[in-house]
């Protein structure tokens, strides 16, 4: 016998959500964290009572545990179209026997007008999605601001306060975002804090385009010396390397802007033409053939052209030698900075991706609270690529329970 199911429906049949009743004993076997619920995740309370699973629970039984999957893609497109579930969905259930009654168990349909509205399950779905990149977003935003204190001295003071006040926002909004909450002030920082570091992005790669350029030009107006030369490069060595520090901080607080956004629901072209521009703009500034192969073109050669008619020949080499060697240091720090950004980037595939496929989760009730529930990775078939969800990524035999050891473990609760 199978495990009761109740089912959201479409008019077309397609299941938006799959709420199943799953034995005690499973939660402590799947592998993965156990997280605490936050608000929006509490808010599937409703949708678990609504089942026949939620008034048993509601009777007394300490602990239950139901496995929630949300179609992602059916519930985005709905949403991003403004239409609800309430009206046009419709609660199905399955009682185990491998048979599907419409409304044939429901014990609290009143429940499902609370529960079941486009904006409630996306928030539910997102805060899943938001709650396996937590740490990892969480982690971006304190490396931002690493960043910024490792070169704090000699990033220009105008440019580094955006940059800071950027960051610092993300980061008091980031909170609520990833816990669900949802409010168009959030949104709006979002926005405000992404334009302005597309803003500074112009900015700073003109400033960094226009001194690389400027190399050419520098003389040496030493005749009979060369040691001013030399520390006229290593300042241009230096306050280059800056710059590209100054335009790969703008691209990460840019790209946490933007990762943030993929929580939020709705706006799907939106959020794919965002990552599409930022990988662009990565792409052009520091590909093989852009700034900063530019850069190490220019300043060799400035290098090269150190000379004086007093200073024998292998001092001068001893010169260009150390000064080369600053310039690999400094251009393999660079390039290992610029590796990092790319794969943090490169990340922002599977933000989309997990922000549009479905989204599975194991619940554990106590009474009628949510109080832990872990993700679930979702069932990859070819059938759930075409968005015909099954009510459970279980296979059967995990599913049955007899009778003698539901007692028993009711009883040791």
């Amino acid at each position: 016998m199978q495990s009761p199911s109740l089912i959201i429906q479409n008019v077309e049949g397609e299941n938006a959500i799959a709420v199943t009743e799953l034995p005690m004993t499973l939660f402590d076997k799947v592998s993965g964290n156990s997280h605490k619920p936050t608000k929006a995740i509490s808010r599937l309370n409703a949708l678990l009572q609504a089942g026949p699973a939620g008034a048993i629970a509601a009777q007394g039984v300490p602990e239950t545990v139901f496995e929630v999957a949300i179609n992602g893609p059916l519930l985005n497109a709905k949403d991003s179209a403004g239409s609800v579930i309430e009206g046009t969905y419709r609660a199905m259930t399955n009682g185990g026997s491998g048979g599907i009654k419409e409304h044939g168990l429901l014990t609290r349909p009143e429940s499902l007008s609370n529960a079941m509205n486009a904006a409630a399950v996306w928030q539910v779905a997102s805060v899943v999605v938001a709650q396996k990149h937590l740490a990892d977003i969480s982690q971006k935003l304190d490396g931002i601001k690493t960043t910024i204190n490792r070169v704090e001295g000699k990033v220009d003071a105008q440019r580094r306060g955006a940059l800071m006040g950027a960051m610092d926002m993300l980061k008091e909004v980031s909170v609520p975002i990833l816990q669900g909450e949802h409010t168009p002030h959030n949104r709006q920082t979002l926005e405000d804090q992404y334009q302005k570091m597309v803003d500074k992005r112009r900015e700073i790669h003109q400033i960094l385009k226009d001194r690389i350029q400027a190399l050419l030009d520098i003389q040496d107006t030493q005749t009979f010396g060369a040691s001013d030369f030399p520390e006229k490069i290593r300042e241009e060595l230096g306050a280059i390397d800056t710059l590209f520090q100054e335009a790969l901080l703008c691209s990460r607080v840019r790209f946490q802007a933007w990762s943030l956004l993929t929580v939020l629901p709705g706006e799907t072209l939106l959020k794919r033409e965002r990552y599409q521009t930022i990988q662009q703009d990565f792409d052009q500034a520091f590909s093989p053939h852009g700034l900063r192969s530019v850069f190490e073109q220019n300043i060799t050669n400035l290098i090269m052209r150190i000379d004086s008619k007093v200073i024998f020949k292998s001092t001068l080499a001893n010169i260009r030698t150390d000064l080369i060697n600053e310039l690999r240091s400094t251009l393999s720090n660079l390039d290992h900075d610029l590796q990092t950004e790319r794969s943090i980037i490169a990340h922002g595939e599977t933000l989309l991706s997990d922000a549009t496929q479905p989204m599975r989760v194991l619940v554990k009730t106590q009474g009628n609270q949510v109080i832990a529930f872990k993700h679930l990775p979702p069932n990859a078939t070819p059938e759930l690529l075409e968005h015909v969800m099954q009510p459970s990524v279980f296979p059967a035999h995990l599913l049955q329970t007899p009778p003698d050891q539901a007692a028993i473990e009711r009883r040791e609760k």
